[in-house]
């Protein structure tokens, strides 16, 4: 299962963007650390608990249609080569 990477997203702004930097130097007015610490936590729960498993059952659907399509097409192609299709044509 999917669980939204929110220690490496807080890592990444604070001492890779500079973000840490920014609050302590108030560039970032009353927003602080404790803040920031949890809108991530709360923005990976969501991405974890209510985006993954809709993205999956998305995925599902889609596949599951992509090879409906594909078995569709192949019986087409199997009445082709079968003569079925052309004395229909004919």
């Amino acid at each position: 299962m999917y669980k939204a990477p929110v220690d490496e997203i807080a890592f990444t702004l604070k001492h890779v963007a500079g973000m840490a930097d920014a609050l302590q130097s108030g560039a970032l007015g009353d927003l602080g650390e404790d803040l920031v610490d949890a809108i991530l936590s709360e923005a990976g729960r969501f991405a974890t608990e209510e985006v993954a498993p809709s993205a999956i059952s998305a995925t599902v659907r889609a596949r599951a249609s992509s090879e409906a399509t594909f078995r569709r097409r192949m019986a087409g192609v199997t009445s082709i080569t079968t003569g079925s299709a052309a004395a229909g044509m004919a």
